[in-house]
């Protein structure tokens, strides 16, 4: 009698310790699933930031391009006189002052406003490439004599991110929204 409840106590005891790691096992199989979703959201969200960052770069590098251009050409940017402003939307440049001569396709011997018709056309098909929905607005209105000639670049695109926030997240895990970047240049 002894022997066999020695053997039931045993046993019953055998059959705990196998039940609790089958508990062990799946608490464990559960804390790795939380672990490796967790990382994954943050690898989602680390991809869409890297986007994010490099089209900001991309608009930033775009802006100083034209402003380069626009040092380059001093005579006809820094006119004081010149009330220039042009847009551009995707390749295509739409031209709203009369001094931007957008006539030429190149140019060995032109003037500094048919050098700076080309270097806008140029800026523009090159930002309508390198950035989504890109839109631009380009304005040097004129000043007094003794103030100094400042143009306004406004770059705009649309972007698409992963929201951080609960609510949107709920809604949708990406969302698109139309990003600004401004850079004022005194040629």
């Amino acid at each position: 009698m002894i022997r066999n409840m020695r053997c039931r106590m045993r046993c019953t005891s055998k059959r705990k310790v196998a039940g609790f790691s089958l508990i062990e096992t799946l608490v464990s199989i559960l804390i790795i699933s939380l672990g490796i979703m967790g990382t994954s959201s943050l690898l989602i969200k680390g991809m869409s930031n890297a986007k994010t960052a490099s089209l900001r770069s991309i608009a930033a590098m775009q802006a100083s391009s034209l402003a380069a251009a626009m040092y380059a050409n001093r005579t006809f940017w820094a006119s004081r006189a010149n009330v220039i402003s042009f847009t551009s939307s995707g390749t295509n440049l739409a031209t709203k002052s009369s001094n931007l001569d957008t006539s030429q396709t190149s140019c060995s011997a032109c003037t500094p406003a048919q050098l700076a018709g080309l270097e806008a056309s140029t800026w523009a098909a090159s930002l309508g490439n390198a950035l989504p929905d890109a839109k631009s607005d380009v304005s040097c209105p004129a000043v007094a004599d003794n103030a100094a000639h400042n143009c306004t670049i406004k770059i705009s695109w649309s972007e698409r991110f992963v929201d951080s926030g609960k609510n949107a997240a709920a809604a949708s895990a990406a969302t698109a929204g139309e990003r600004n970047y401004f850079l004022h240049v005194e040629p």
